[in-house]
């Protein structure tokens, strides 16, 4: 809880003290997340573009640092016109709402096919995201992904 009070702190955000329970409609952060992965997938930078928070910043699991949506979209856009194909599974593991902030941490495992070589990949990604007070949306604020053991 202490974590999740420093990262709303972190982005400027207020929380109330207890958590909400993530709601089970298309907005909800891990519907986010879930078709997050399915655009990576299919590499449809547009629907990627959709869910980033203008804010969005990113730590891969390789420790490249991206801090805006811009760059993190040009990211994107070169792995997928790299000819790379990755196909993913993923378990939501915990997702917790605090107010307009909310995280998940999510599982991914599968395959990437790179240069003709498929590899097998297993990554825990951390997300953050953030309520857009517009239109109630979900967006993607920040994304963290380290190679799981």
């Amino acid at each position: 809880m202490r974590r999740l009070a420093i990262i709303a702190a972190l982005v400027g955000l207020t929380t109330p003290a207890l958590a909400q329970t993530p709601r089970a409609d298309s907005k909800s952060p891990s519907d986010v997340a879930k078709r997050y992965i399915e655009a990576l997938d299919a590499c449809d930078v547009t629907a990627i573009a959709g869910m980033l928070d203008p804010d969005v910043s990113s730590i891969g699991a390789n420790g490249r640092f991206a801090h805006s949506k811009d760059l993190y979209v040009k990211v994107v856009e070169a792995i997928c016109n790299s000819g790379a194909k990755v196909n993913q599974t993923l378990d939501v593991l915990r997702s917790e709402v605090f107010g307009d902030v909310a995280f998940d941490v999510l599982q991914t495992s599968g395959t990437a096919e790179i240069a003709g070589e498929s590899v097998a990949t297993n990554q825990r990604v951390t997300m953050v995201l953030r309520r857009n007070p517009d239109d109630g949306a979900w967006r993607i604020l920040h994304i963290q992904t380290a190679n799981a053991r």
